[in-house]
Parts: C-alpha cells; structure tokens; sequence
C-alpha cells in the first residue's frame, strides 16, 4: 500500500492546483479501499482457502484490522495534512468552472442552432410569400380565363341560336308566325 501510494502521488509541480488536489483526493480513497481490499482477501484467505483453525483466527483477525488500519490511516494522512482547504476551495472552483465551461459551449451551441433556425424561417417566410404571389396571380388568371371562356361560349351559343333561328324562319311555310327567341 505504501509503493502504491509512493508511486501514484501527483508530483510537487501539480501541488495547489485543483488537477493535483482532486488527484490526491482520489488516490487517498484509494489507499482506504486497498487496505479493506487486503481486509477481506486476508480473511478469505485464512478462512476459505487454508482452512484457518480457533487458535490462529486471531492472527487473522490480527493481520486484518493491520490493513484497514493502514489504509484507514493514510487516507486520514492524504486528506488531513495534504489535502488542505485552499486545495479544496481551488478544486471547487475548478469544477465550477469546467461546469461553466461545458453550460457556456452548450449555450453557444444553442444560439448557434437558434439562429440558423431564425434565418431558414426568414428563408422559409419569403418563399411563402413568393408563392402567396404567386396562387394570387393564378388565382386572378383562372377567373379572368373563366369569365373570357364564358363569355365567348355564351357568345357563340346566342350566335348559333340565331343562326339556327333564321334557318328556321327561312324554310319554315309563310302562312306560320316566325320563330323568336
């Protein structure tokens, strides 16, 4: 336990950052979990697999209490007199502000697509009106060809009614009254 934390403690450059602090933060529940780690592989160990007997439990029970106290122990030295209240007022504020970090890119992000929208609307709206014009101007065309269409077929129904008229009168005996519309 004592090379583990020998060799994973953050070097003199990173003290008094939060990386540093957080990091000793870390490696100190790490040497509490080792020694408990040791704890319990102690005990199955003597219990499990040799078959321990009453007259050596308590070496067992011994050897076990010795790692969670050592592991118990250096986490208290790692936080206690390493990692200090200005350490975890820095790694605070460091999580602070990563957090703002991440919330401020998000919110960019947000504007961004926010805006993009806004203009692919205006886009949107002026091809709205475009077509509005548009169905206007068919809509004014189809009635201006209804009315001449109509027009023209009313006209050429009277011309033929006048023409079949005069037909008629024309063949038809004298002694009879002319045809009228």
């Amino acid at each position: 336990m004592v090379f583990y934390v020998w060799r994973t403690y953050p070097p003199p450059s990173s003290e008094g950052t939060p990386w540093g602090a957080a990091r000793i933060a870390q490696l100190a529940d790490s040497a509490y979990f080792l020694g408990f780690l040791w704890t319990l592989w102690a005990l199955i160990d003597s219990f499990v697999i040799k078959k321990a007997t009453a007259q050596n439990a308590f070496q067992v029970f011994g050897y076990a209490l010795v790692t969670t106290l050592g592991g118990t122990a250096t986490r208290l030295f790692l936080l206690n007199f390493k990692y200090t209240p200005g350490d975890q007022a820095a790694e605070a504020q460091f999580t602070v502000e990563r957090s703002l970090q991440i919330f401020s890119s998000a919110a960019q992000g947000a504007s961004a697509s926010i805006r993009a929208f806004h203009q692919d609307m205006e886009r949107l709206n002026g091809e709205i009106k475009n077509l509005v014009q548009i169905f206007t101007t068919l809509d004014r065309q189809f009635a201006e060809t209804h009315r001449q269409t109509t027009k023209e077929i009313s006209d050429s129904i009277s011309a033929t009614a006048s023409e079949m008229l005069r037909f008629a009168n024309s063949s038809a005996p004298r002694t009879r009254a002319p045809f009228e519309l």
